[in-house]
């Protein structure tokens, strides 16, 4: 079924879920867009994404995208690919930068967000205590805040979606990663901009999830956190303890090294001159 726009149905928080969950229509829009969106769902804080996948194109230029699962606090489930696209023009490659232009896709089966240019998965983040909407709101205003423009070799698809991936995985407090993130040295000013704008500002995580869906009590088990030191990131191993300096040698004394001359018993063979 041919992709809709966002802004063609309902304002009602819960029209996104009901159009698109167990069907495999698209919905499309701007990540300014979806945004504007998840501020209108008062509990958006219990709306956990419960995995990320990492999906590249094989032909072409290898475009880089996500796929979010994300889930109602009814467990229902939903699936979002998120993507900064580059030009369609040859002529506008020939441009160092233009604007950027991230996009948001939702459908309620995963294959049909699949659906065009052949992909491989190049890694999943499944989380045991998931980030929320909420928490991908912070990063994709963050984000689009700071990264205006798409830049050919720096801000393109692959530095979007690593951001959006590590900074959702700083944000969780339980997850697993079937293979190293990548690219997390693209756009490396802007991308620690993010970080630290991120980390200055109180999030909302959907804590013991399974346990508010037991209890049916909405908003108990949502806290919140300062963004922790990303633990997918490379840590340089602590130096060995540094231990007491050996004793000087005496003054006038001079240092040498004691050797043993070897003796006859070492060449029984050899004459000794008489």
């Amino acid at each position: 079924m041919s992709g809709r726009s966002i802004s063609s149905i309902s304002s009602n928080p819960s029209t996104l879920w009901s159009g698109v969950v167990s069907s495999s229509l698209r919905l499309s829009t701007s990540v300014a867009d979806i945004c504007s969106h998840i501020k209108s769902i008062p509990d958006a804080h219990l709306h956990p994404i419960k995995e990320i996948v990492v999906r590249e194109e094989e032909d072409g230029v290898r475009h880089e995208f996500l796929l979010l699962r994300l889930a109602q606090p009814t467990e229902e489930e939903l699936w979002m690919r998120l993507e900064r696209k580059g030009p369609t023009s040859i002529r506008a490659f020939m441009s160092t930068k233009w604007e950027a232009n991230d996009t948001a896709t939702f459908s309620g089966e995963r294959d049909s967000l699949l659906e065009g240019a052949k992909s491989v998965e190049k890694t999943r983040i499944i989380f045991y205590a998931p980030p929320s909407l909420k928490d991908l709101l912070c990063v994709l205003e963050t984000l689009t805040d700071e990264s205006k423009s798409y830049r050919l070799l720096s801000e393109n698809c692959y530095f979007f979606a690593s951001v959006v991936a590590e900074n959702l995985c700083g944000l969780a407090k339980s997850a697993e990663c079937t293979e190293p993130l990548r690219w997390l040295d693209l756009g490396s000013e802007v991308r620690q901009k993010i970080r630290q704008k991120i980390a200055s500002c109180k999030t909302h995580s959907v804590h013991h999830f399974d346990a508010d869906l037991g209890s049916g009590v909405a908003g108990q088990g949502a806290d919140q956190f300062m963004l922790p030191p990303p633990p997918y990131l490379p840590q340089r191993p602590p130096l060995p303890p540094r231990g007491p300096p050996p004793p000087l040698p005496p003054r006038g004394h001079r240092r040498t090294t004691a050797t043993t001359a070897p003796g006859p018993a070492a060449f029984p063979h050899a004459r000794t001159a008489t």
